[in-house]
């Protein structure tokens, strides 16, 4: 069976996302430098939201930290 055998199928997307420390829009809240972004990446694995987009303004920097950090906490995620 090919993998278009079903037809369209519509998925959720956020393309507009920030991550904990973000230049301008830092809105999470934690106990500690670990648990913020803990509960921000638990929050992500749980989500329904098939495609994030990350947002963080005139750096790469919290991108790169979500990515080590999130592959190590969920690595059988896709």
């Amino acid at each position: 069976m090919d993998n278009f055998s079903r037809g369209a199928e519509w998925r959720r997307w956020d393309l507009h996302v920030h991550t904990p420390f973000t230049k301008l829009s830092d809105g999470y809240k934690g106990e500690s430098i670990e648990g913020k972004w803990d509960a921000y990446i638990d929050l992500l694995e749980q989500s329904d939201v098939q495609a994030f987009g990350v947002t963080d303004y005139f750096s790469c920097d919290n991108y790169f930290a979500l990515i080590e950090r999130f592959r190590k906490k969920h690595p059988q995620s896709t």
